[in-house]
C-alpha cells in the first residue's frame, strides 16, 4: 500500500510539473494543445526535423516521439510522450506511463492521482474500447471532458500499460478527417500509380538496354 501511495504521489507530481487550474484540460506539465511544432520540440529539446511524416496531403500530419531526460528514476512516471501535429499545431498528446512505476496501482489509484489536477472524471459504466491509429483497441477507463479538449485515461492494448490521451477536440476532428480523405485519395489513384511505376520501369528496362547495346556492338567479334 505505502509503494502504490508513493506512485500515486509521483504521478500528481508530474503531473503538476506545470501549475495546472482545475479543469484546465489543453495541458500537460509544460505542454500545451494547439501549440506549434517548433515550440513543442524546443520543450522537449528536440528538433522539428525529428518529427515523422505521417501524411502530406490533405493536411501535413507529423509526430515527434520524446521521453524525459529523468526517465527511469524513481519519481519519473513517464517512459514516453508521442506528440501528433495538424498543419503544424498539436492536436493530441499520448502520455505513456512505466509499468514499473505504476506496479500495484489499480484503476482507482490513477483516476485519483489524474483527477487532482483534472477535476472528477467520468468513468464509463462498461470500459470502453476505441480503435487506435495503428489498429490496436485501447480500453478506456475514465475520461475529463469540456467543450475544447478531452483526456482519457486509458490501458494500452498491446501492453496493458497505463497512458493518458489528451486531444484538442476542434484540431483531432480535422485530423480524422484529413486521414479518411487521404486514404480515400490513395485508393482513387491507386491505378495511375500502378501505370506510372510500370512505365518507370519499362523505361529505365529500355535506357539500360540502350546503352549495353551501344557498349557491346563495337565490341563484340563472332
Amino acid at each position: 500500500m505505502k509503494t502504490s501511495r508513493f506512485v500515486v504521489v509521483s504521478i500528481l507530481c508530474a503531473l503538476s510539473g506545470a501549475a495546472l487550474s482545475a479543469n484546465d484540460l489543453s495541458r500537460y506539465r509544460e505542454f500545451q494543445l494547439g501549440t506549434d511544432l517548433a515550440a513543442v520540440a524546443k520543450q522537449a529539446h528536440s528538433e522539428p526535423p525529428a518529427a515523422k511524416v505521417i501524411q502530406q496531403r490533405p493536411a501535413l500530419l507529423q509526430e515527434l516521439t520524446w521521453r524525459p531526460q529523468t526517465f527511469g528514476s524513481p519519481t519519473e512516471p513517464v517512459r514516453s510522450m508521442l506528440f501528433s501535429f495538424y498543419n503544424g499545431e498539436l492536436y493530441q498528446i499520448g502520455i505513456d506511463y512505466d509499468s514499473n512505476r505504476t506496479e500495484g496501482m489499480s484503476t482507482s489509484d490513477m483516476v485519483e492521482a489524474i483527477a487532482a489536477n483534472y477535476g472528477p472524471a467520468a468513468a464509463p459504466p462498461v470500459p470502453v474500447k476505441t480503435p487506435e491509429q495503428y489498429g490496436e483497441t485501447d480500453e478506456t477507463l475514465a475520461s475529463w471532458e469540456n467543450n475544447d479538449d478531452s483526456v482519457r485515461l486509458v490501458r494500452r492494448a498491446y501492453s496493458h500499460e497505463f497512458a493518458l490521451i489528451m486531444v484538442e477536440k476542434k484540431l483531432v476532428t480535422l485530423a480524422e478527417s484529413s486521414i479518411v480523405t487521404a486514404k480515400r485519395l490513395d485508393v482513387q489513384e491507386a491505378p495511375e500509380r500502378e501505370v506510372a511505376r510500370a512505365r518507370a520501369e519499362a523505361d529505365a528496362a529500355r535506357v539500360k538496354s540502350e546503352q549495353a547495346r551501344s557498349k557491346n556492338i563495337p565490341n563484340f567479334r563472332p
